[in-house]
């Protein structure tokens, strides 16, 4: 069974006071949305700091694209619970 403390993230993300945090999540497969939404994020403040809070896969078509792009263009990538169901699969974990 996966368990909070095998994946969670306990270190805390320190910014600059001057610094934009950018969090995105619940994209569920829909890439349109996570690069239009991103490319926003990119023009208007570049400077951000930019993670994922989970669920971008799932119910959508292009769910290995919103994880390649999240890998690709985001600081941190936080998984959701459909993305610890997906790990628990491939791993033959009782989830």
């Amino acid at each position: 069974m996966i368990k909070e403390k095998d994946w969670i993230y306990t270190d805390k993300i320190k910014l600059p006071d001057d610094i934009t945090l950018f969090a995105i999540g619940d994209i569920h497969g829909d890439i349109d949305a996570f690069t239009e939404m991103t490319d926003y994020v990119d023009t208007k403040y570049p400077q951000a700091k930019k993670i994922t809070v989970g669920d971008l896969i799932d119910r959508g078509p292009s769910s290995i694209d919103c994880i390649n792009f999240a890998l690709d263009n985001y600081d941190h990538y936080i998984p959701g619970n459909h993305e610890l169901l997906l790990i628990g699969t491939l791993h033959n974990l009782d989830h």
